[in-house]
């Protein structure tokens, strides 16, 4: 079995070394992401926290492997140039809480991922859950429990907004870790938060695939089996799309994929989730 969490540690800290070698990169605090962990929450300093319990066995026993793709880390706290951040122990838990009082996370950027999450791990007879059934606890709880892997295309940590020429920018500059990264998870699901993030992936990883004039939310790799959402970016701004909006068009149109794809469909009859 591969060790995944070991490997992804081995690639960061290669991505990390390179970074500290760039003027512009070394006075930026560095983002350490990749398959979530899955041990005991604890509270601690006012922040939830995680320890690691063989993440990388569920993961290889996992399906659908699901990952999703962002931009970077919007680092509210501002860390120190150098410094080493650590996104494994998401939990979606709002902080200052305690374990008296646990609270799932408001933001729209942690519901809407929680949600797409919720949605395609629980797929079942032909259907996800409907929008109207969607309950923010029991969705943070399943994001908290099932093998996940979270990836941040530019791992120097940033502020609430950035530019795609600024992603574009650092996909290019490292692309070299984001690629081996991508390829370790190996994910059978790939939710791409941003079209520059979906570009890149299509360009990269699937060739067979032909970006559609219709642009559809969900596309699917017959050649490696695989699925790829193109979505917006979590924290997108109510004008453009509504909450319900950003949920059920890309989940009718998974429960349609899968309808197409019966083979694809069938693996999860038995990997219940």
């Amino acid at each position: 079995m591969i060790d995944y969490a070991a490997k992804n540690e081995q690639i960061l800290d290669e991505w990390y070394a390179a970074s500290q070698r760039n003027e512009e990169d070394k006075e930026k605090a560095f983002v350490y992401d990749g398959l979530l962990r899955r041990g005991d929450i604890y509270y601690e300093d006012k922040i939830w926290k995680r320890e690691s319990a063989k993440e990388s066995e569920s993961w290889n026993n996992s399906f659908p492997r699901i990952m999703l793709i962002t931009k970077d880390y919007n680092d509210k706290d501002k860390h120190e140039p150098g410094d080493k951040i650590d996104l494994r122990d998401e939990t979606l838990r709002q902080n200052d809480t305690g374990e008296d009082d646990v609270r799932t996370s408001p933001l729209p950027f942690h519901r809407n991922m929680m949600y797409h999450v919720f949605g395609i791990g629980k797929y079942k007879d032909g259907h996800c859950t409907n929008w109207g059934k969607l309950d923010p606890d029991k969705c943070r709880r399943y994001y908290e429990r099932c093998p996940l892997v979270r990836i941040n295309v530019k791992k120097q940590a940033g502020g609430g907004k950035v530019p795609d020429s600024t992603i574009r920018k650092y996909i290019e500059r490292y692309k070299r870790y984001l690629n081996q990264q991508i390829l370790l998870f190996d994910a059978d699901i790939i939710v791409c938060y941003g079209r520059v993030i979906f570009n890149y992936v299509i360009q990269e990883f699937f060739p067979d695939i032909e970006i559609s004039e219709e642009d559809p939310w969900v596309y699917f790799s017959s050649e490696k089996q695989k699925v790829i959402i193109n979505s917006y970016h979590p924290s997108v701004r109510h004008t453009t799309i509504t909450d319900e909006q950003f949920y059920t068009r890309p989940i009718t149109e998974f429960e349609q994929m899968m309808h197409n794809q019966p083979e694809f469909a069938a693996k999860y009859l038995n990997h219940r989730r």
